[in-house]
């Protein structure tokens, strides 16, 4: 399962704690207490498979964007290598801008994942605060040092954020070079 990059420990009365737990509702307020117990333990269930789909679906976003791109500069590379020349040189700002614009949304997409996971690993916590283990916030991602030691732990998203930036560099090398030379 994928680690946010920072997770505080919320705190009791903290406004998460707040909004996720309804206060009316407590195991006494239930007619058995184990029910409620089983409750909480299904709701965490649910919601770290929740965290995994989002996980998921963020790999299957990266695949797409890494084949698209990958597609484009094998295709650039071929075309050029063939010799076929844009005239004039400066047209190369059209499909430079739609391909930089491309890296900027899979950037922008890949931190917005990391915002979701982040929130979701704070409600895992909070989930995690009533059932007798904490075994992925409290646990894992301390083991792991909260990923602020790489030699411990790289979060993906470190790795992850880089890739398009490098796509842009390649584009906008293989741009200056296809007006300039």
């Amino acid at each position: 399962m994928a680690q946010p990059n920072s997770v505080p420990a919320p705190t009791a009365g903290s406004q998460l704690g707040d909004q996720l737990w309804n206060q009316h509702i407590t195991p006494t307020s239930y007619s058995d207490a184990k029910q409620y117990n089983d409750h909480i333990l299904e709701l965490y269930k649910i919601y770290v498979g929740s965290s995994q789909q989002i996980s998921d679906r963020r790999g299957q976003a990266n695949t797409f964007f890494l084949s698209v791109n990958t597609f484009l500069l094998t295709a650039l590379s071929f075309i050029y290598a063939q010799g076929a020349r844009l005239e004039p040189r400066w047209l190369i700002i059209v499909p430079l801008g739609a391909v930089l614009v491309l890296c900027y949304y899979w950037f922008h997409l890949i931190r917005s994942y990391r915002q979701l996971n982040t929130a979701k690993f704070l409600v895992i916590d909070a989930l995690e605060s009533r059932l007798p283990a904490r075994p992925f916030v409290a646990a894992e991602w301390n083991a792991l040092g909260q990923g602020k030691n790489p030699r411990i732990f790289t979060p993906l998203t470190s790795t992850e954020r880089m890739i398009p930036i490098l796509f842009a560099v390649l584009y906008l090398a293989g741009g200056l070079a296809i007006t300039f030379f």
